[in-house]
């Protein structure tokens, strides 16, 4: 009986700890991927103070960026969507002709990073 009491009560520990706590946070910044700098291939924001983070897609995948040089300009894009729904949404970022470089910080609603069209200029899309 000693044996069976002693079972019971170490199943019920088991079973009451959640080693997921981070997930069930109530903060939505907690709920997004740590930043990285090593191509962990996540990515995650806040739209309107809720957490979107890219889910489902299958083959073609739910992550896509990429930076390159097109017709006399260099190009730059990140996107990540939600297609675990009946409606896919997307949240993207790019640029357009706009040279990108290594260790600097780029503030998205200074030039060159205007959100339009024209050349030298970048934004998002949601």
């Amino acid at each position: 009986m000693k044996n069976l009491f002693l079972f019971l009560f170490c199943l019920t520990l088991l079973v009451a700890c959640d080693n997921d706590d981070d997930q069930n946070s109530k903060d939505p910044v907690s709920q997004l991927p740590k930043a990285t700098q090593t191509g962990a291939n996540t990515a995650g924001c806040l739209v309107n103070g809720e957490v979107f983070l890219p889910k489902g897609g299958g083959l073609a995948g739910n992550k896509n960026c990429f930076y390159q040089y097109v017709d006399g300009g260099y190009n730059f894009l990140m996107r990540f969507s939600d297609f675990s729904g009946n409606d896919a949404s997307s949240v993207g970022l790019g640029t357009q002709n706009a040279k990108i470089e290594k260790g600097q910080t780029y503030i998205l609603n200074a030039r060159p990073f205007f959100t339009n069209n024209e050349d030298g200029k970048g934004g998002g899309i949601l």
